[in-house]
């Protein structure tokens, strides 16, 4: 018998997002995949609190990269500014 590990998958899943959040606010929605965050590839056997640290290593703004699945496969990407409205950013 032979054992494998498989790979990690890319991204984490978001469960629920704050109403009126930057997140929120920018249209992240629960069941929606963080991809990366501030450029650092985010995969499913990290921690919430290991994504959050990369959340975090910007003082004022985050970029993330996420794949919606509510409405279909489709990725974007966003700059969120804390206690600033944002929008998504086209690519």
């Amino acid at each position: 018998m032979v054992g494998c590990i498989s790979p990690p998958k890319a991204g984490h899943f978001i469960n629920a997002v704050e109403q009126n959040s930057p997140a929120h606010t920018a249209g992240l929605k629960a069941g929606d995949r963080i991809l990366t965050i501030n450029k650092h590839k985010i995969v499913d056997t990290m921690t919430h609190t290991e994504v959050m640290a990369k959340a975090r290593e910007l003082p004022t703004q985050v970029c993330i990269t996420c794949l919606h699945t509510v409405l279909g496969p489709m990725v974007r990407h966003y700059a969120l500014q804390y206690g600033f409205r944002t929008v998504p950013k086209p690519y």
